[in-house]
């Protein structure tokens, strides 16, 4: 299931502005300035797991390849995604893509990161910016899938970050 959401990610209508039929609560989550999974602890008052799910090098998307601002050459980025899990269920999942330069900026880290959110690295460097978010849904079997994604730089190289909220994120939240 997971791929395909991927798959499908990858062809969505990304925008800049919210989506018209974006939902309030939707709206407040994908547009959370800061660290998602800190917001989720305090949500959802529960330790967050982050189960990884793929480390590698491959060959990115040719719209995450455009978002990062490679060029049209084949480049190999770093992949890591992770799934982030509360209450024994996924909520989200997640993809992060590291051109070369970005990963060796934070090689050291990233190697030591192991079952730790991204986040752990992200917001405790005051030198990292980030972009502006970009939204995208899905449906899948009648089922709205909400993403949004942005780019994080690091001594201005970029790394771009994806998380796609599953429905079960939405029902935990109205518990």
């Amino acid at each position: 299931m997971i791929t395909n959401l991927w798959s499908q990610l990858h062809r969505a209508d990304w925008q800049a502005s919210p989506p018209q039929n974006l939902p309030a609560t939707q709206a407040t989550w994908l547009y959370a300035a800061g660290s998602l999974t800190q917001h989720l602890q305090q949500a959802l008052q529960s330790i967050i797991q982050v189960q990884v799910l793929t480390e590698q090098w491959q060959v990115p998307d040719q719209q995450e390849a455009k978002r990062l601002a490679l060029p049209q050459t084949k480049q190999l980025v770093y992949l890591r995604e992770v799934n982030l899990c509360a209450h024994d269920q996924v909520l989200i999942t997640a993809r992060s893509l590291f051109p070369r330069p970005s990963y060796q900026a934070l090689e050291s880290a990233l190697t030591r990161l192991g079952n730790r959110p991204l986040a752990d690295i992200l917001f405790n460097e005051p030198t990292i910016e980030r972009s502006p978010f970009e939204i995208a849904f899905i449906k899948q079997n009648s089922v709205t899938y909400w993403a949004r994604r942005s780019v994080f730089y690091y001594t201005q190289q970029p790394l771009l970050i994806t998380e796609c909220f599953l429905p079960i994120f939405w029902q935990c939240l109205s518990r």
